[in-house]
C-alpha cells in the first residue's frame, strides 16, 4: 500500500487523477507572522476585499494574518509590510499596533488554493491520498490540518478491522471523502464572503442577523 501525504500541489494525485484535479487560485493571498507583545483577544475583522485576523500566542506574542484580493503570484518584494499599512493602516487599535511593529522579514506572503473539481475518490488501487493531496481547502475553518489527522486516524482503523487492504481503502473513502468535500465547499464560500467587494454591508448585517440568532437558539 502507498500512503500519499504529499501536499496541495500532490504529484501522487496528478498521476493517479489527472491534472484536471488541479490546485485553483481563490483570488485571494495571505499574509501571516507573529510580534511581541499580546495586543488584546481574538478578532478577525472583514472589509471590502479584505481581511485581518489576531490571535494570541504563547511566550506573550500575537500571531496575526491579512488576506487581500489580488492577482495570482503579485509580489512587492521588499516592500509588502509597506503595502499592509497601506491598505489597514487606518483600521481599529489591534491592527495598528501590529503593523506598527513589522519588519519585511518576519512577513510571510503566500497564495491561498483549493483542489477543483473534487476527486471522484481518495483511492485507486493500493495507492490512498490524504490531507492536502486529497481535499486542499481555503484556511477559512481553520480545519486543514486537523482533517490530515482525521484521515490517518481513519485510515489506521480501516487496516485495523480488516486484512483485505481494498476494502480497508474502500471504507476509509467512503468515511472521509463526503465530509472532507464538504468542508472545501464550506471554506471556499465562507472565503467568497469574507473577501466580498460589492454589497459589504448587506453580507455584514446578514452575518450580524445569524449570530444573533444562532445565540438565542443556543
Amino acid at each position: 500500500m502507498v500512503v500519499a501525504a504529499d501536499g496541495l500541489n500532490s504529484a501522487a494525485r496528478t498521476a493517479l487523477f489527472g491534472p484536471r484535479h488541479r490546485p485553483r487560485y481563490v483570488g485571494a493571498s495571505s499574509w501571516r507572522g507573529t510580534v511581541d507583545g499580546e495586543i488584546g483577544g481574538t478578532t478577525e475583522t472583514w472589509g471590502e476585499g479584505l481581511r485581518f485576523g489576531i490571535t494570541p500566542s504563547s511566550g506573550g506574542r500575537t500571531n496575526w494574518f491579512a488576506c487581500a484580493v489580488v492577482p495570482e503570484g503579485q509580489r512587492d518584494p521588499g516592500r509588502e509590510a509597506d503595502t499592509l499599512r497601506g491598505w489597514f493602516g487606518h483600521w481599529h487599535t489591534g491592527v495598528r499596533d501590529i503593523l506598527d511593529q513589522l519588519t519585511e522579514p518576519e512577513v510571510l506572503r503566500l497564495d491561498l488554493y483549493y483542489v477543483d473539481p473534487p476527486l471522484p475518490s481518495y483511492v485507486m488501487g493500493r495507492t490512498v491520498l490524504i490531507g492536502d493531496a486529497a481535499h486542499a481547502m481555503t484556511p477559512d475553518l481553520g480545519r486543514g490540518a486537523c482533517e490530515a489527522l482525521i484521515d490517518a486516524v481513519e485510515l489506521a482503523r480501516a487496516l485495523t478491522a480488516t486484512p483485505d487492504v481494498p476494502a480497508a481503502l474502500r471504507a476509509y473513502d467512503r468515511a472521509r471523502r463526503p465530509a472532507t468535500r464538504r468542508l472545501v465547499r464550506t471554506a471556499r464560500l465562507m472565503n467568497r464572503m469574507a473577501h466580498a467587494r460589492r454589497l459589504p454591508g448587506l453580507r455584514n448585517a446578514a452575518l450580524r442577523t445569524a449570530v444573533t440568532v444562532g445565540g438565542r437558539l443556543g
